[in-house]
């Protein structure tokens, strides 16, 4: 269930949890384009790297100014917020 963190002009901004395999709580941020819930938009899945989380809110701004929505993910076991059960 997402849940509001902030909200910059013509963006939403949520945590979003969900179970993962073996009951693990996974994390990501997902941003959209405010009204999009009403409407289509193409997205953005992003899975970091070596980076060891899904980055800050900011860098993912660009993408959603552009009309797209954006799902950041805490991959498990590689920091974050994501965790490894």
């Amino acid at each position: 269930v997402p849940s509001t963190v902030i909200t910059p002009r013509g963006v939403e901004c949520f945590d979003l949890w969900f179970d993962g395999v073996g009951g693990a709580r996974v994390y990501a941020k997902y941003l959209r384009p405010v009204g999009a819930a009403a409407r289509s938009c193409p997205a953005v899945l992003q899975f970091h790297g070596y980076t060891g989380s899904s980055g800050d809110w900011a860098s993912k701004l660009a993408y959603v100014s552009q009309g797209f929505c954006v799902a950041a993910l805490d991959c498990r076991g590689q920091g974050g917020r994501s965790q490894d059960a």
